[in-house]
């Protein structure tokens, strides 16, 4: 479901060589945000959309331009790669982008002397209802065209029909301590913590549904039983709880990751590596067929997870990432695993002690999660 964005102007115009369309903003990870395919398509280029490797292609004027999802870049003829301020996301299965990166985007596209005059895209903010603005015009009178706003979600969604038993997955334990931070923190302690904050929560907020975990005490779990249990219970949703850590004690923020059988960069692959322990990487690779038919849902409920996390901790958000992690690929229902923060770094390990932040933590997660399971619900 794409929802209007909640306040300011309701909707963009895109005008291109006299002509324009409106497009009702929708809210996204990285603020007001429209529709990228139709945007591409006022701006004149020749969109595809890879849906399985959520690639979206676009070609003006002999160049072509490349997005891949989450990232904050757009790749030129192959050959250069641009900056974004955030990139795009997915919302019910559509790509779309906030405004600033649209912005950034267009006048990558528009530069250079091949771009004939008039034909760059300009972005105007619409106030107002929505209705009195035309879809499309060409300077001349256009009856009016309605933009469709979705209905507000409902005060309860049928959630026990839907999601029916979730599981939590605080990482590590027992003799497996996780990463150790430089005072002393053990990654294990907070994962755990986290952990049953966030099925007590869960349980409060969602009458009827089933909240497990892989485990509930300090007592070393393999990767292999946490997954067979999650399978075994025929559960629908799987969240993975871990904390973070770099050689780099700067390193900050919050991550959360989808599977996918590469990784989106260097220190996804090294972290998976780290999490996977002795886990067989041939039985990982196996399962990645298996895995496509949840991975829409899995990205949705992980950008839902990360966008409360960054808002309500004011954490830096370092955008959603892939990697293929064991509990991730052998894990039936959508999954996703979230690094909380970094116990490496002395500020956020501080922070990971408190029981207080422990608890915001869980509530972001939580609301995060519901979110999901409203939006879906519609």
């Amino acid at each position: 479901m794409l929802r209007a964005a909640g306040n300011g102007p309701q909707a963009m115009r895109l005008e291109r060589a006299g002509q324009s369309r409106v497009l009702a903003l929708v809210d996204g990870p990285g603020g007001p945000s429209l529709p990228l395919k139709q945007a591409a398509l006022q701006a004149g280029a020749v969109v595809t959309w890879q849906s399985t490797s959520h690639c979206l292609m676009m070609e003006l004027r002999g160049h072509s331009y490349r997005l891949m999802l989450h990232q904050p870049w757009v790749y030129v003829d192959a050959e250069r790669r641009l900056p974004l301020p955030y990139g795009f996301c997915l919302q019910a299965g559509r790509p779309v982008m906030d405004v600033e990166s649209l912005r950034a985007l267009l006048a990558a596209m528009n530069a250079g002397p091949q771009a004939p005059a008039g034909q760059a895209v300009a972005l105007r903010m619409e106030s107002g209802p929505l209705e009195a603005s035309p879809a499309v015009t060409t300077g001349k009178p256009a009856p009016s065209a309605a933009i469709a706003t979705p209905a507000p979600l409902p005060t309860k969604a049928p959630l026990a029909k839907l999601i029916r038993k979730i599981i939590i997955d605080p990482g590590h334990g027992g003799y497996d301590s996780g990463a150790l931070g430089h005072h002393g923190g053990k990654e294990k302690d907070a994962c755990l913590d986290i952990g049953l904050r966030l099925r007590e929560l869960l349980q409060a907020r969602l009458p009827g549904v089933r909240v497990l975990m892989t485990r509930d005490c300090d007592v070393f779990v393999e990767l292999k039983e946490r997954t067979r249990f999650a399978n075994r219970q025929d559960a629908d949703l799987f969240v993975s709880i871990h904390a973070n850590s770099s050689p780099n004690r700067a390193s900050h923020g919050t991550q959360v990751f989808f599977y996918d059988s590469q990784s989106s960069n260097k220190d996804a692959e090294v972290l998976a590596r780290s999490e996977n322990e002795d886990a067989n990487y041939l039985d990982i690779m196996l399962t990645d067929l298996s895995k496509t038919t949840v991975r829409d849902q899995s990205i949705d409920l992980a950008m839902k997870v990360e966008s409360e996390l960054v808002k309500d901790l004011g954490l830096k958000g370092r955008h959603l990432q892939y990697a293929p992690f064991y509990v991730l690929a052998k894990t039936k229902m959508p999954a996703i695993l979230v690094e909380t923060a970094f116990i490496s770094n002395a500020q956020e390990e501080s922070l990971l002690a408190t029981s207080a932040w422990r608890d915001q933590m869980a509530k972001a997660i939580g609301t995060g999660v519901i979110h999901y399971i409203k939006e879906a619900g519609e």
